[in-house]
């Protein structure tokens, strides 16, 4: 018998932007879909365990089937999943640094601190950037400003 497969990539938030952040893990989710909510773009996944976990899906994750892109209207329940996802969560309230590198698309910025460590920063409305820059938003950074990231 033929397995279908399905794979996600997507991002997840694991609090709201109230502190400085920092990419720290890529997780993977398996098992199979045990609910779909296509109004609320979320998953449920049933692990091999027994366990259920309920995944928000960003607009923008990547949804392959049998190895062809998808859209989540083509996932049914008890397929089989596999879910690699991005987790951003509260690292600190303030972060300093140089600015190694930005990224204007996903609103983030690789950050060196202290002994040479980068971290990875997303921005929101809610994040306060100070030190050597001319202006409050995330436009006016440039690389090699050195900064103070924190909450608002």
């Amino acid at each position: 018998m033929l397995k279908n497969f399905v794979a996600i990539a997507t991002l997840t938030f694991l609090s709201s932007f109230a502190s400085a952040y920092s990419i720290v893990d890529t997780d993977v989710v398996s098992g199979k879909i045990a609910s779909i909510n296509s109004l609320q773009n979320t998953l449920v996944v049933q692990g091999f365990f027994g366990s259920k976990e309920e995944v928000m899906l960003k607009p923008s994750a990547n949804i392959y089937f049998d190895g062809e892109q998808a859209a989540l209207s083509d996932l049914s329940t008890g397929q089989s999943i596999k879910i690699k996802r991005t987790t951003y969560s509260p690292t600190t309230e303030k972060i300093e640094g140089e600015i190694v590198s930005l990224d204007r698309d996903s609103l983030s910025a690789r950050i060196r601190v202290a002994y040479n460590e980068v971290v990875e920063v997303r921005f929101s409305d809610k994040v306060k950037v100070s030190g050597n820059v001319k202006g409050s938003d995330f436009n006016s950074l440039r690389k090699g400003q050195l900064v103070v990231v924190s909450a608002k």
